[in-house]
């Protein structure tokens, strides 16, 4: 486990699959991060590359070939090489291999940066194409975050009102149905009933920043995004104990699938040399 640590917090990432698996407050013994029960949910803050969500037949097609591909993708399940580390920064590294080429055709190189400031946790991503084609692939984060007490004692408080509906998944799919959802209001209650039907998944929000407020405590977690099309917010059905806050640069295929990665909706292309970044932060209150 690599640590990183300043005077309240010990951060704690994994190797494997370059996940954050614990954000403690020393002075009042808190643990920030759902600790991945594995009867309800095995991971704590998976990235998912180099698709977000479902496939359909979990198929990703590159030029008229098929590529096996379960759901979110293979680097969560993929060791890091360890770059850089000191007490306020761990820097991993994913490169291609014969193994992701049978998943995925493409050279690339995924770095995952995590940086400790005060109370704040960044995660940088950075996406290389090392190949010799145009490379397309969806990137997006998955953190879960402890609910103490419950579920019902929390709620979301988006950074400005929203008007918004949510996209419907099936099957974990896209469909074509959107239901209302929000209506000029920045707080959503949690209930664990809000996701009897899977994710909550938004396009095109206002807010880049949303707060997970324990409402009779200073319990808070904000999370941060910048230029983001989708997010998702999740739990497991039943479980009151966790949330997750996702933005996604991608997301699920149609029910209809894709004929083609190139045209597959919500891909991020690059060319040969080119490199993606993107970052999210975390704010942790007490």
């Amino acid at each position: 486990m690599v640590v990183l640590e300043n005077t309240e917090f010990v951060i704690q990432c994994a190797m494997h699959g370059a996940e954050l698996k614990s954000v403690f407050h020393k002075p009042t013994q808190t643990e920030f991060m759902w600790q991945a029960n594995p009867a309800v949910w095995a991971r704590t803050s998976p990235v998912l590359f180099p698709i977000v969500g479902k496939l359909l037949g979990n198929q990703l097609r590159v030029n008229s070939t098929a590529y096996q591909m379960g759901q979110h993708g293979f680097a969560r399940d993929c060791d890091f090489d360890l770059v850089k580390q000191s007490s306020q920064e761990a820097h991993f590294r994913l490169s291609s291999s014969a193994h992701t080429l049978l998943y995925y055709p493409y050279n690339f190189v995924l770095e995952i940066i995590y940086r400790l400031h005060q109370n704040e946790l960044s995660c940088n991503w950075l996406v290389t194409n090392k190949g010799n084609a145009t490379m397309h692939f969806s990137i997006g984060a998955h953190p879960g975050f402890n609910l103490p007490g419950g579920m019902s004692q929390y709620e979301l408080v988006f950074e400005q009102p929203e008007t918004a509906s949510r996209i419907v998944l099936s099957e974990g799919l896209f469909s074509e149905r959107q239901e209302p959802f929000f209506i000029q209001t920045a707080v959503l209650p949690l209930e664990t009933t809000l996701f009897d039907k899977d994710a909550l998944v938004f396009t095109n929000l206002q807010s880049e920043r949303v707060t997970i407020r324990n409402k009779h405590s200073t319990y808070a977690v904000d999370v941060s995004w910048q230029d983001f099309a989708y997010l998702g917010i999740w739990s497991a059905k039943g479980c009151d104990a966790f949330v997750c806050i996702e933005p996604w640069c991608g997301h699920a295929d149609m029910v209809n699938g894709h004929s083609d990665i190139s045209s597959k909706p919500g891909m991020q292309s690059i060319e040969p040399g080119e490199v993606f970044s993107k970052k999210y932060g975390m704010r942790f209150q007490y």
